[in-house]
């Protein structure tokens, strides 16, 4: 075994795949050879897996670990580089990624590996507890503390529910759902299976489930903060932003000084219109993570919002730096609806959105940028086709159905009548002058919203 190999790196690797349906027989042998230690028989199983099957990620992501158990990093990383280019969402292609750099001693390469990696899949032990030992060696080592807590309460979670949240966060929701559902049956105040099902529910949209959910856990262990930080996010999807805020407090008391429950409070703060105080945490976070894409996007918003579209520009400006494939960056950019992208902006976006490793949101927000860029340029023909291109990828993945829409219009027509609004009156917003701004999709409603937002007098 490699040294940066710890037990919850086996756990991740098998936890994925053990659904005998899910993997043709000769990949689940081919698993069993490397969980074994018969290395050389699993290279060799490897090597013709993905001889047989180019593009199957799971024989690609088993040939990468076999190279490097093997010594064989370069091989490793080009198979990585494969396996990207097929599944650019791939959460344990970063772990190994990560595993790989932290070998070759390519510490910042691995960092950021490694919190691809968490991003993508929470559930995966090895890369937190990669995080947490890299981590101490950091100027700040908040982050540190918080990626150890994260791995003990991996390494401490029933088998049953490290599966649900594998299977969660591999888009198998259903499974995930049959077995979580399953565990509190058995175990009906386990408050983790409690956070996993009201995650489930989120993914759903089904938030008040959700908040219900959270809010029975906390219930049973207030001071279970994996739980509470959901609740924050549940929170805020249902609008209801000071409450947010409350519980982003309690959030922060609770651990203070960790960036990443500092930038959840700040986040919060801006989200609850407290602009002041979240950019002055954003400010603090980015004095020691000056290359956070994230952050910087954060603070754009933040800044745009104030009104403060030059320094919102130089923000977004950062984010793309960061990470030059930040579709978000570039599209932010392009949503102020008076930025110009320069010649070489749009050049360098060509490239990268061509490129064959870019996340499909990353992809579709470059296609919408682009759009927007070749519009501005009267190019409407490539505008179109960048649009094209950009709708068709996120349809593809939000399943958007025009029918569901109208449904839900129609019952919301037949709710909201005029004898409900009279058992209301009196109610919502004290200020006399309170603007509704209501219309289809892409009709201009954030354009007329910003506008009217941007009034001094608003």
């Amino acid at each position: 075994m490699s040294p940066t190999t710890s037990r919850g790196d086996a756990r991740d690797s098998v936890d994925s795949n053990n659904d005998a349906s899910d993997g043709a027989n000769a990949l689940s042998d081919a698993q069993r050879l490397l969980q074994t230690g018969q290395l050389p028989a699993a290279l060799r199983a490897a090597e013709v897996l993905v001889n047989t099957d180019p593009e199957n990620d799971e024989a690609l992501y088993l040939l990468a670990v076999s190279l490097r158990y093997s010594g064989n990093q370069q091989g490793a990383l080009k198979t990585l580089d494969r396996l990207q280019a097929i599944n650019p969402e791939h959460a344990r292609c970063f772990q190994e990624r990560g595993h790989l750099c932290r070998a070759m001693e390519l510490k910042d390469a691995a960092m950021t590996a490694y919190s691809r990696a968490v991003e993508l899949n929470p559930a995966l032990v090895s890369s937190w507890q990669s995080l947490a030992d890299m981590g101490q060696e950091q100027p700040s080592a908040g982050d540190a503390g918080f990626a150890q807590a994260q791995a003990d309460r991996l390494n401490a979670l029933p088998k049953e529910l490290l599966s649900v949240t594998s299977f969660l966060y591999q888009g198998r929701l259903f499974k995930a759902d049959q077995l979580c559902r399953a565990f509190l049956r058995k175990n009906p105040r386990h408050v983790e299976a409690m956070r996993l099902l009201a995650e489930l529910a989120s993914k759903l949209h089904i938030m008040d489930d959700a908040e219900f959910l959270l809010e029975s856990a906390l219930e049973f262990e207030p001071d279970y903060l994996p739980a509470r930080i959901d609740y924050v996010g549940v929170l805020q999807k249902r609008q209801k932003y000071e409450q947010a805020l409350a519980q982003a407090t309690v959030v922060r008391n609770t651990q203070a000084g960790v960036p990443t429950l500092e930038t959840l409070y700040a986040n919060a703060c801006v989200a609850a219109g407290r602009f002041d105080e979240g950019l002055t945490i954003y400010d603090e976070q980015l004095e020691y993570q000056p290359f956070n894409p994230t952050l910087h996007l954060a603070r754009g918003h933040a800044l745009k919002t104030l009104g403060q579209q030059v320094e919102a520009i130089d923000a977004y400006h950062k984010a793309a730096k960061a990470r030059p494939d930040f579709g978000d960056a570039f599209w932010s950019l392009a949503n102020l609806k008076t930025y110009q992208f320069s010649d070489s902006e749009i050049k360098r976006m060509q490239t990268v959105e061509a490129g064959d490793a870019v996340a499909p949101a990353d992809r579709w927000h470059l296609c919408f940028a682009l759009g927007k860029a070749f519009e501005d340029l009267g190019d409407f023909d490539e505008s179109f086709r960048y649009y094209e291109n950009g709708n068709g990828l996120k349809r593809g993945i939000s399943k958007y159905r025009a029918e569901t829409m109208t449904e839900d219009l129609e019952l919301q027509t037949n709710v909201c009548d005029a004898n409900l609004l009279s058992l209301r009156e009196g109610r919502g917003c004290p200020q006399p002058d309170p603007i509704f701004i209501v219309g289809l999709p892409r009709a201009g409603s954030t354009l007329l919203e910003q506008i009217l937002a941007s009034h001094s007098q608003v």
